[in-house]
């Protein structure tokens, strides 16, 4: 929305059409979402790391305690989604990705 929020009830749809964004605007959202949204291909997967930043026996342990956690999660969504026609995979640990890459 292009303007501040209605802060009365007499909204119209003229009020609310004047308050999208222009073609161009809109456009450039869509572009930005388009290319922010998708799969990298270089993609590491949530509990997993090529690096080794944790060393510590003790931090080892937390780590293979989350990454045991999120196999079962990811095991547990596959069988939800086995009924399914569309699977909803945007939540499964297998597909969200570890850090932000842009």
């Amino acid at each position: 929305m292009q303007k501040p929020l209605p802060i009365s009830k007499g909204v119209t749809e003229k009020d609310i059409v004047d308050s999208l964004p222009d073609l161009h605007e809109a456009c450039m959202r869509k572009t930005f979402i388009k290319f922010l949204g998708r799969r990298q291909s270089v993609m590491v997967a949530l509990g997993k790391h090529r690096e080794k930043y944790f060393l510590g026996s003790g931090t080892q342990a937390v780590l293979k305690q989350f990454q045991e956690e999120l196999a079962v999660m990811d095991r547990e969504i596959m069988v939800q989604n086995a009924g399914l026609d569309l699977p909803y995979e945007y939540l499964q640990p297998s597909m969200v990705e570890n850090s932000v890459t842009i």
